[in-house]
């Protein structure tokens, strides 16, 4: 029980200390690069260094792999995020290798906590089928860029695990009965 008390007491303790440490000002987030396809568009999404406006620029740029019908795109972003200048949706070219650009400057975050800007796009274009037959092709896809550590939501500590590498566990309550 005295050893159970004392992971407690140590992991509030690292909780405490890890959430009240400071995040450098040039900090540049993550940008997610998941190999998930993008449809018939080309994107690309790069975080730049904090500007002098004490803003995180992330730019994009978007290029129809082929005619589009319509291609749209609009920011999700985290409540903790301000955004300081840039449009927060619009509409992109829709002709084969016509690109479009974008910038949006953010506030990064607070003290590193988790905060993400995502950018969803969407579009139409002209598909057909196996008989020659066409109609409209819907697609959407998303990528992201991140700040900080998602959180999570109960204390762990340091254990070895099977390899003998440290890595966190979560610390959860739980009774023992004997003979069960």
């Amino acid at each position: 029980m005295l050893v159970f008390a004392a992971v407690v007491a140590l992991t509030a303790w690292t909780a405490t200390e890890r959430s009240s440490m400071p995040v450098a000002a040039d900090q540049v987030p993550t940008v997610d690069q998941s190999c998930k396809p993008f449809g018939p568009v080309e994107l690309m999404l790069e975080a730049r260094p904090m500007d002098g406006s004490g803003g995180i620029p992330v730019e994009f740029m978007l290029r129809p792999l082929l005619e589009l019908k319509r291609l749209d795109w609009h920011w999700e972003v985290s409540p903790e995020l301000v955004a300081l200048s840039g449009e927060m949706d619009g509409e992109a070219a829709t002709v084969r290798g016509e690109p479009s650009e974008g910038r949006l400057v953010l506030v990064a975050p607070p003290a590193g906590r988790h905060a993400a800007a995502t950018l969803v796009v969407s579009g139409v274009f002209t598909g057909s089928d196996e008989t020659g037959a066409t109609f409209d092709e819907a697609f959407s896809f998303e990528q992201s860029v991140t700040w900080g550590e998602v959180a999570i939501p109960v204390p762990v500590v340091q254990s070895p695990d099977e390899t003998g590498a440290m890595a966190n566990v979560a610390v959860v309550p739980s009774s023992h009965t004997a003979g069960r």
